[in-house]
């Protein structure tokens, strides 16, 4: 992480998310903890693994 660009906060929890937490990330690339996640809090959900991975490759 190069910026405070980097550090945003879960919309459930508000918790900054750290590399190592488990997320989804929907359509419109709205990022939720796995553990906030229930149906209807995002969109479809689209890909899942660690904020560090998500990340990774939305700057691909």
């Amino acid at each position: 992480m190069e910026n405070d660009f980097d550090r945003i906060k879960c919309p459930d929890c508000k918790r900054f998310f750290k590399n190592k937490d488990r997320v989804f990330i929907d359509e419109i690339n709205t990022i939720i903890h796995q553990k906030c996640y229930a149906p209807g809090k995002i969109l479809e959900v689209k890909d899942n693994g660690t904020y560090k991975d998500i990340l990774t490759k939305l700057h691909e």
